[in-house]
């Protein structure tokens, strides 16, 4: 509920919401994100299950319905901007991450933060329109996701984050200080490093037949 308070609050703002609407939108959004994090531990306990794929339709359908709720109660309007909104809460949470590694010395600014988070939208879709890679897909189709886990898919998912990685570093130039350009850097490359780590264990977690890593027991 803090991480919703945190990385909703420019949007909130946005759509106007009263302080009540506020609350009830971060409380459907935490809600919503527990539920899906209950369905994702079922399914690493049971990946070997034949009815995986149901399982992942399931999530996909749950999904839409949150969805379904959410465009209720915001209205078309503000639900466009929600959606929109969406497309860079992953770089929002990046930049928060960001700015607690980088400290006060080489903290980003308002201004700075929209810049980047502008920057990094338009270079993903540009690089995922280029190379037809699911880049920061904000759908999260299952098929898309399996079809993903390889190592020659990883691979080129990879060298097509590094692209984005590169150009949002070359247009940060002009808006950042010498010592923000070099720190951030230096956090794009970790984010790389932990996002092919973490590429490589879901990998290994829906290798079909993976009973024993995914939900077997552990000998002594």
């Amino acid at each position: 509920r803090m991480m919703m308070d945190q990385l909703y609050a420019p949007l909130v703002k946005q759509m106007g919401l009263t302080p009540e609407e506020a609350t009830q939108f971060k409380d459907l959004l935490a809600n919503n994100a527990m539920k899906a994090a209950e369905k994702a531990t079922s399914i690493f306990g049971d990946l070997a299950s034949t009815n995986r794929a149901e399982v992942l339709k399931t999530l996909a359908a749950e999904q839409k319905g949150f969805d379904d709720q959410l465009k209720t109660f915001l209205g078309d309007a503000r639900y466009a901007q929600y959606k929109d909104y969406q497309e860079t809460v992953g770089d929002r949470t990046m930049l928060n991450q960001f700015k607690q590694q980088a400290g006060s010395d080489y903290n980003l600014t308002d201004p700075q933060t929209e810049a980047l988070l502008t920057f990094m939208k338009e270079e993903r879709k540009n690089v995922a329109s280029s190379t037809g890679l699911p880049l920061g897909d904000s759908d999260k189709d299952p098929a898309k996701m399996e079809a993903m886990m390889s190592d020659e898919k990883i691979d080129q998912l990879m060298q097509a984050q590094d692209t984005v990685n590169q150009r949002v570093h070359e247009r940060a130039r002009t808006i950042l200080s010498t010592e923000q350009l070099d720190t951030l850097g230096k956090f794009q490359t970790n984010q790389t490093q932990m996002m092919r780590m973490s590429m490589s264990m879901a990998k290994k977690l829906f290798a079909p037949g993976n009973a024993n890593a995914a939900g077997g027991t552990c000998g002594p």
